[in-house]
């Protein structure tokens, strides 16, 4: 199988033969960033993260590989100008030496004022023609990309959310809907385990056996680089041990707002299991770190298991729990997700920071 059919629903479409004729469809090179950018600012979001730090955009898109920008561009032949973009981050570009990296389309976005049918779709169309993909991944759609997505046959839903709340706390300032809540008697672990923090130091020389649990997508390198070397955000890694053995790690980023703390969990890499014995020890972090709680945004895990470890399936109850804290917003706001993927029965346990959920929006 051509690994290129993933979204044979493009193929054979007259109107992008059409599109080549009035559109130049390119990777954006170097020397079109500032059209790139201008085109954010303009006609996605005012004044956007990725506007205002190159540093940022760099990190997160600058393909020095290829000497290009991962986005898709669509520029007007005439004009000289874009109309329609479409950002894109594959696992690689963390870690080149990936042999099997996801696809994480990002910014997708078409000028409201150009009507040329096709113009978004030729984007798509480009990039699966140019770049070999096995598995397509994005969240945080709109209505109008999930329905896309789902006339693409992409397999679609919602993330769950689970909330660990801080027994000692009670006056919550960044949740709301809890009243019902009584805390149970101060959860315990089961004494041979433990949660530490873990520096690059530390993660680079775990146990090799325990890489063996990272998915073909991602790798050491990539961990590495995607959360302990981000140019802006602080990533805490903390490993959750058991016997004196790394059983997983999680990524974690602390959240503020008007004086008030939470922990999320945006990545995970590991055994479940783990984190039932460390009850007590997520407990003491939420206190040392002085947060109300610490949420998990995911698809694909065992819910069971995390209901075991303490987490409250957010789903269950009358709680509202914020996604956004950039700005903030003290409502419940699902959180879609599309996947495909060549291979039938491709593991699908997607977390907060895969694709572009995970990024700074203020600055």
């Amino acid at each position: 199988m051509s690994i290129n059919k993933i979204l044979t629903e493009l193929e054979n479409k007259p109107y992008l033969d059409d599109l080549k004729r009035e559109y130049e469809m390119m990777f954006c090179p170097i020397d079109a960033v500032e059209q790139l950018v201008e085109f954010i600012d303009l006609y996605w979001k005012k004044g956007h993260a990725l506007v205002i730090s190159r540093e940022l955009l760099d990190w997160m898109h600058l393909d020095k590989v290829n000497n290009r920008y991962n986005y898709v561009i669509a520029r007007h032949r005439e004009k000289n100008e874009i109309h329609a973009i479409l950002g894109f981050v594959p696992t690689s570009h963390f870690d080149p030496y990936i042999q099997h990296p996801r696809m994480w389309p990002s910014m997708w976005k078409k000028r409201d004022d150009i009507k040329v049918k096709g113009l978004g779709i030729g984007l798509y169309h480009f990039l699966v023609k140019n770049i070999d993909i096995e598995s397509m991944f994005m969240s945080g759609l709109s209505q109008v990309a999930l329905d896309f997505y789902k006339s693409w046959d992409f397999t679609t839903g919602e993330f769950s959310h689970f909330v660990l709340l801080n027994e000692e706390v009670r006056e919550y300032k960044l949740i709301d809907g809890h009243t019902s809540f009584r805390p149970s008697p101060a959860t315990v672990s089961d004494g041979y385990s433990s949660i530490q923090l873990c520096p690059q130091s530390d993660f680079e020389t775990l146990d090799p056996t325990f890489f063996t649990l990272i998915p073909k997508h991602k790798s050491k390198a990539y961990y590495i680089n995607r959360f302990y070397r981000h140019p802006i955000y602080t990533y805490n890694a903390y490993v959750a041990k058991s016997q004196g053995r790394t059983n997983a790690v999680l990524f974690v980023r602390e959240c503020n707002y008007e004086g008030a703390n939470a922990l999320r969990i945006v990545d995970f890499i590991g055994d479940l299991q783990a984190l039932i014995g460390n009850s007590g020890n997520l407990q003491k972090l939420l206190s040392e770190r002085s947060a109300e709680y610490i949420d998990f945004l995911h698809v694909g895990l065992d819910k069971h298991l995390l209901e075991k470890a303490g987490f409250i399936d957010k789903s269950k109850t009358n709680f509202i729990v914020p996604n956004y804290f950039e700005p903030f917003y003290l409502k419940n706001i699902g959180l879609d997700y599309s996947f495909k993927s060549i291979y039938k029965n491709e593991q699908e346990a997607f977390f907060k920071a895969d694709g572009d959920q995970d990024r700074p929006n203020l600055l």
